[in-house]
């Protein structure tokens, strides 16, 4: 009876662990889809950042903050800057630490744009 009991439990973890991954893998194939848009069509990469289940990412520092970055890059592109510079500050001073020098200086830029933006409306 405890072995069926195991063979339960152990099946139903593998299951919501292989969910969860599923569902972080889809928000990196949505990211990098955005990404690949945000020159040409920023609008397009604007609408897909917002399908993005953030639940899926909330635990996944680096992909959050990746999300954080790219989406406050679609609204600077779009003109729709409406991003508070509190919410934004955590991957700033994410990627100050971590990031490449493109994401510290793309992450420096768009918070300056957030003040700037915040001090114009």
């Amino acid at each position: 009876m405890g072995r069926v009991y195991f063979v339960l439990l152990a099946t139903i973890c593998i299951c919501v662990s292989c969910n969860v991954e599923r569902r972080q893998f889809d928000v990196q194939k949505y990211m990098e889809r955005a990404d690949f848009l945000m020159e040409e069509n920023p609008d397009s990469a604007y609408s897909i950042m917002l399908d993005i289940d953030t639940v899926a990412i909330s635990g996944i520092k680096p992909l959050h903050m990746q999300y954080i970055l790219s989406k406050a890059n679609a609204q600077n592109r779009t003109d729709r800057l409406v991003m508070a510079l509190d919410e934004f500050m955590p991957a700033l001073d994410y990627f100050r630490e971590e990031g490449n020098v493109d994401e510290k200086m793309l992450a420096c830029y768009l918070a300056g744009r957030i003040c700037v933006m915040k001090q114009e409306s």
